[in-house]
């Protein structure tokens, strides 16, 4: 068995145990006639998939400990583990994140964007920052 293989077994086990579901909402963005105009998002996929989610540490000198003093993390934010074959990114992929199968609490990635681990090239799991949309839905939805 190769090396990313036994790493993306070990990252599926512990997703298996404490992972969460997950729905990623995903839309298609249109703007207006005028160069100017609000771009407008639709809903165009979405998937359910299995996550793990975990608060921020804080711990003095941790990764989220740096960015909540640099203002780009709030004290309320969660990190989101997801396999690293969802596809996230993209330069017109605008995603919203809900727990549970149900109508649950709508989060959305913070725009550091999706860090991916990998191992010999093969893309083992993805670590996003997201913050809890107040008003349920993103901006233009």
């Amino acid at each position: 068995m190769s090396l990313s293989q036994t790493f993306t077994n070990n990252f599926n086990k512990i997703r298996d145990i404490a992972g969460r579901p997950v729905r990623i909402i995903y839309f298609s963005s249109t703007a207006g006639s005028v160069y100017d105009d609000d771009l407008a998002l639709t809903i165009s996929d979405s998937a359910f998939i299995s996550g793990v989610v975990f608060p921020l540490n804080g711990t003095h000198g941790s990764t989220d400990s740096v960015l909540l003093e640099q203002g780009k993390l709030i004290s309320s934010d969660k990190k989101l583990y997801l396999n690293g074959s969802v596809a996230t990114t993209g330069s017109n992929l605008n995603i919203r994140i809900q727990f549970g199968s149900g109508l649950g609490e709508s989060y959305a990635p913070i725009p550091i964007g999706g860090i991916v681990q990998e191992v010999s090239g093969d893309q083992i799991y993805k670590r996003f920052y997201i913050r809890r949309l107040t008003t349920g839905s993103l901006i233009g939805e």
